[in-house]
């Protein structure tokens, strides 16, 4: 579902210097940004996370719709969720109490049923931009069942390395009914 996705940004004409393209394997729906955490508190992150989470049912989902610029400073075009936003939603809002017992402050207004699939440059044309946008709204992908959460270790560019990475800390697994 994810290379369908792909498929829909990438037919839209203009879009190599009119869109820094997110890869499908980077695409993610960010439920709750850590930023800079030790091992050790990775370890209890996940560990926190990995309890309540064994009460969250999987969530089934799809791509249907598409949005841009959405507000001040978003330099983003985003792919919307459909199913059971519901549900999702509640993951989304649970993480940021779970872990302020840990002492971590999360913005609990943050996460948004959307997917990055890339940002405008300096060349985009709001003829491309609306034609993207167009033919993400007319696109309906698959449904999905997603039944896990990932906590990512995001390794933004270096000197050494020139692409951005995301290594998969731990796989938590949604076993709830």
């Amino acid at each position: 579902m994810l290379d369908e996705l792909d498929d829909v940004v990438r037919s839209v004409k203009g879009g190599a210097s009119e869109l820094e393209h997110v890869p499908p394997d980077l695409l993610q729906i960010p439920l709750a940004t850590f930023g800079n955490v030790s091992l050790v508190d990775a370890v209890k992150l996940a560990d926190t996370l990995a309890k309540d989470a064994a009460e969250w049912a999987p969530v089934e989902l799809c791509f249907a719709g598409g949005t841009a610029l959405e507000w001040p400073g978003d330099e983003s075009v985003w792919a919307k969720l459909d199913g059971d936003l519901e549900h999702l939603s509640m993951i989304g809002r649970s993480i940021p109490p779970l872990v302020a017992r840990l002492g971590y402050l999360v913005d609990r207004r943050k996460f948004r049923s959307w997917v990055s699939v890339g940002e405008i440059t300096d060349s985009t044309t709001p003829a491309y931009l609306q034609a993207l946008v167009d033919a993400l709204d007319a696109y309906r992908g698959p449904v999905w069942t997603s039944g896990e959460i990932y906590l990512l270790n995001e390794r933004y560019p270096t000197r050494e390395t020139e692409e951005m990475r995301v290594e998969v800390y731990r796989k938590i697994p949604l076993t709830g009914r």
